[in-house]
């Protein structure tokens, strides 16, 4: 194995190297609760469906940052969308749902969810991997394949609209899903009006003439923020992904004060509200799977 000098530095530092080799070698007892973990959750139970919270409860150096990494990585080699979020460095709180939601998704790499749906759609036409590998425009093919423009296009759209018809989340989510797998598959995805679909889906408000343009008038909200997050899963899925895994570290924060006021970071009732979102997560079966790492502090308030 190459140790690449920001292994190095990350070890030094006290934290887990970068490279998935290096983290694996040092990565002792595996057996103990990892692999467990991998093959109960992430190989059976999430993928099926379903959703877990954990919180990882420890003292200073046993490791939490050290096993968060080796689940994302695990995670990551099963194909799930993962996201790593250090709750002391987040711009906001935790049970802020519209700013957690952006958090998450700006961990999410959007070129991969666009070519899960255009693939999707492919695959209903009968082009599998062999022929189109969700990389660049598919109407090429289909008119090589013997197809007038005209038809091949009326094509393409019929199949985006039976494929996300009937989908597990709203209209807007179901529009993006049709407009920017379309567009994905017929024009590429290098047009204006498509970066403006992926502005919306990252939470960011969208002028009047935009959302005309898109016809995505629904904008992030907190009273909605936790259906955009189970409609994102939902839509992670459909671009072939088994899930959506959250890891969040340092989540002491919450009892912390800031150094420059001395006031805590977060009141008692932004703790409240925190605990409430785990809580309504792992009941929820659309929900991420947030593992929290966390040391033991007495309450804040």
């Amino acid at each position: 194995m190459i140790f690449y000098d920001r292994d190095l530095a990350a070890l030094q530092a006290g934290q887990p190297p970068y490279s998935p080799e290096w983290l694996q070698g040092l990565t002792l007892g595996r057996e103990v609760w990892l692999d467990t973990f991998n093959r109960h959750y992430l190989q059976n139970y999430i993928v099926s469906g379903g959703s877990k919270v954990k919180v990882l409860v420890g003292s200073q150096g046993v490791g939490k940052t050290h096993l968060l990494h080796c689940v994302k990585a695990d995670a990551r080699s099963l194909g799930y969308a993962v996201v790593y979020l250090s709750a002391r460095e987040m711009a906001c709180r935790i049970n802020d749902l519209p700013n957690l939601y952006r958090s998450i998704f700006q961990g999410i790499e959007p070129a991969a969810l666009v070519k899960g749906l255009c693939l999707k759609v492919a695959e209903r036409l009968g082009y599998g991997k062999e022929r189109y590998q969700g990389d660049g425009r598919l109407l090429p093919l289909l008119i090589e394949d013997g197809f007038a423009r005209y038809d091949a296009e009326r094509e393409i759209r019929n199949a985006a609209v039976r494929t996300f018809r009937g989908t597990d989340f709203g209209p807007s989510f179901v529009t993006f899903a049709y407009t920017t797998a379309y567009d994905g598959l017929t024009a590429g995805p290098d047009s204006d009006l498509f970066q403006l679909r992926l502005k919306w889906l990252a939470g960011e408000k969208l002028e009047k003439k935009e959302q005309q343009e898109t016809g995505l008038l629904e904008q992030l909200k907190r009273v909605n923020a936790r259906y955009w997050l189970n409609s994102l899963i939902r839509l992670l899925e459909q671009a072939g992904m088994p899930g959506l895994v959250v890891l969040i570290d340092d989540l002491e924060v919450i009892t912390e004060r800031v150094p420059e006021t001395g006031r805590f970071c977060y009141t008692p009732n932004a703790i409240k509200d925190t605990c409430e979102l785990f809580r309504q997560m792992s009941n929820s079966t659309s929900s991420p799977y947030l593992y929290p790492g966390c040391r033991r502090y007495p309450s804040a308030g």
